[in-house]
Parts: structure tokens; sequence; C-alpha cells
């Protein structure tokens, strides 16, 4: 580390005053987790990330070394994939555990019910979590493969994990919409680590999948059969946002967020706002 940065120093301080703990300990104790939790690259760990990563933390009022929002510095390439260009950067993680905290200091978060899904083998395909916001449900559901920068998390535990975050940000995209969660994370190019071989109880891409697959576009076809003004918005929806005129044609994770979809156009018939 270098040594234009000092955690004393009167300005950086005065920057944070009020941030609970943001004490000289604490301040210390976080850099050190930046380092440990980013062992093979730190050496490349400036000063100015670290500043950037407690500002961050402080901005969002979550605790760091209450592993609500993590630092992960990584490579990633800022070139072509023919002239690529590695360089050290930095990325700002939201946890689930920090965007919960987030959505209950809103004092409208009225309750969190998330459920694992399983085939008939008994394993993970996904999940589904229903996120209440001012009684008015918000529906999330995730399956097929899960990341995130936490490896301690079970398959089932990561299912759950990442259908909660589609329900938070649907219920909560004013405060949610802006932050950087452990899925984007997942998506980072990654050439230098192994691919390494799915669990046994992790689902692979096959028939369990195309299973949750059929049940959900069973859903949607149960769910405009009910709901024909509705069903009408929700193809013009597909239409304008993925410029397809089947939900067949989408991938997993997309007929995932046409799923949640259903759900924005239940509450905002509600709430009066279309007509059902």
């Amino acid at each position: 580390m270098g040594s234009e940065l000092a955690l004393d120093d009167p300005r950086f301080r005065e920057e944070l005053k009020g941030v609970p703990w943001a004490t000289e300990i604490k301040l210390q104790l976080i850099r050190n987790k930046i380092m440990e939790d980013n062992a093979k690259n730190a050496s490349k760990i400036t000063d100015s990330m670290v500043a950037q990563f407690i500002f961050r933390a402080a901005a969002l009022e979550l605790d760091p070394l209450g592993n609500q929002i993590v630092a992960v510095v990584h490579n990633k390439n800022i070139g072509t994939k023919e002239k690529p260009n590695w360089t050290c950067v930095l990325t700002i993680i939201v946890t689930i555990t920090g965007m919960l905290a987030i959505a209950h200091r809103t004092k409208q978060c009225t309750g969190v019910d998330a459920k694992p899904l399983f085939n008939k083998n008994g394993l993970v395909v996904g999940a589904e979590c229903t996120i209440g916001r001012n009684g008015h449900p918000f529906v999330g559901r995730a399956y097929g493969s899960f990341g995130g920068v936490i490896k301690d998390y079970s398959p089932q535990d990561k299912a759950m994990n990442a259908a909660t975050r589609k329900a938070l940000r649907l219920a909560f995209p004013e405060f949610l919409g802006s932050v950087y969660g452990e899925e984007e994370f997942s998506q980072e190019p990654a050439p230098q680590h192994k691919a390494t071989k799915p669990t046994t109880n992790t689902i692979p891409v096959t028939e369990e999948a195309d299973g949750l697959r059929q049940q959900t576009l069973d859903d949607i076809e149960s769910w405009h059969k009910k709901n024909p003004t509705l069903g009408t918005l929700h193809k013009e929806w597909l239409k304008n946002t993925y410029n397809v005129d089947r939900f067949g044609l989408l991938n997993e994770e997309d007929l995932g967020i046409a799923y949640d979809q259903m759900a924005n156009l239940d509450v905002q018939a509600a709430e009066g706002k279309v007509v059902k």
C-alpha cells in the first residue's frame, strides 16, 4: 500500500463523520479485510481503491465488517478479445445481506418469503422469492447456474439468494437499481480461473432446467388466459423489451424476468394504474 492515504488524516475522517463504523480501529480492520479477501491481488490494491470502497459503503450506510458490502479486486480485460489488455480493477459488491438491510431500512418491506425449487430427483433447480412492499407482492424467480462472491453458500442458498435479489430489485428499484450485486459480478470474464466441474447438488443445464423452463412457460400461458387484458400488455412488453413475439424464444434468465413482469402488472392493476 502507498502512503498517500492515511486513515487518521483529518480530512479523511471529516468526510466520514457520523458513520458508526468509521473508527480508527475499524477502518484499519476494513483495509486488512480487503487485503485478506483479495490475497492473490493484494500487491495491486491501491490506497484509492480502499478509499473508494470505504466512501461507497458509507454512502449506502452499509457495514463492511458485517459482510453487507465487499470489495473484489480482480483482473479485467479493457481491450478486445483479439488484443487483450488486462488490468486490475475494483468492483464493489452489495451482498444479499446488504440488499435486505437497505430494503428493511425503508420500513416498507412487509415480508420476505424465499423457497427452493426441486426436481423429481431432489436436485435444486431454482428458487422463488416473494418480497412484500406495503402489502404488495413482488416475485423473483431464478434457476440455472448461480454465481456470487460468497463461496460458502450451498446450491440451495445460492438459488434462494438469486431469487431474493431479483425480487428485491423489483420491489425497491429506486433504492437497489444502481447497486452492483453478486449476480452481475458472476458474469465477469475470468480466464485466469479454471472451470470447475458441477457437483451433484447443482443443476446441469439439461432435462431438469428444461422441466422448470416448461413450468414457467405454462404459468405464463395460464396467467394470460386468466388475465387477457394484462396478457396483451405482457406481450407488448415482450415485443418492446426483446423484439420477439414468443416467450419460448427467451433464454432462461430473460424468461425469469418475463415471469417477474407478470407480478409487476398484477401490482399495477391492484393500484389502478392499468385496467385488469
